[in-house]
């Protein structure tokens, strides 16, 4: 009987992560849509709320299982879980490349979070890199836009340390 038991938890546990992905990616071609739309149309254009409303309501269906969703970024790779999601997606790989040249390295969408957010969140992603450096970057630029339920991390270059291959021989 605990053998049972197990077994439907852990069906149901799988049920529960599958419905939660069809959602992430619903929410993330929602996502890329509206961002794609946020540099072509004014912010009150019906596809942007159209658009954004869907990614909103998505996102709330998520926070009903989740009180946050953390998407890493690799180049043009999402991440959720240290799962990727689909490498080969079009979709993903479009909003991954656009959230890597923002130098964003993950993304954690927090229960709470309220559509202005979202809305602001896709105006800041959706300028220059100029612009965002001098906003004092991403981070800043969401935090002047009152962005608290999306954290993000940055990449940090400086981080990062060059050395030769000489000395990665010699360290070996």
């Amino acid at each position: 009987m605990n053998d049972e038991a197990g077994i439907n938890n852990q069906e149901q546990k799988e049920d529960h992560l599958a419905v939660d992905t069809k959602l992430l990616s619903s929410a993330i071609i929602e996502l890329n849509i509206s961002r794609k739309n946020v540099s072509l149309y004014p912010i009150e254009h019906p596809i942007i709320e159209q658009a954004i409303s869907k990614a909103y309501k998505l996102l709330q269906d998520i926070f009903k299982m989740r009180d946050e969703i953390s998407l890493g970024v690799s180049k043009d790779t999402l991440l959720i879980d240290q799962n990727y999601l689909d490498k080969k997606n079009p979709v993903y790989r479009d909003f991954a490349k656009a959230m890597n040249e923002k130098l964003i390295a993950a993304i954690t969408f927090k229960n709470g979070i309220s559509i202005d957010e979202l809305c602001n969140f896709l105006i800041v992603v959706s300028k220059s890199n100029d612009e965002i450096h001098e906003a004092g970057g991403i981070s800043k630029a969401l935090a002047s836009e009152g962005v608290s339920h999306i954290v993000i991390s940055e990449i940090d270059y400086d981080a990062f340390t060059l050395t030769s291959e000489r000395e990665i021989t010699q360290k070996e």
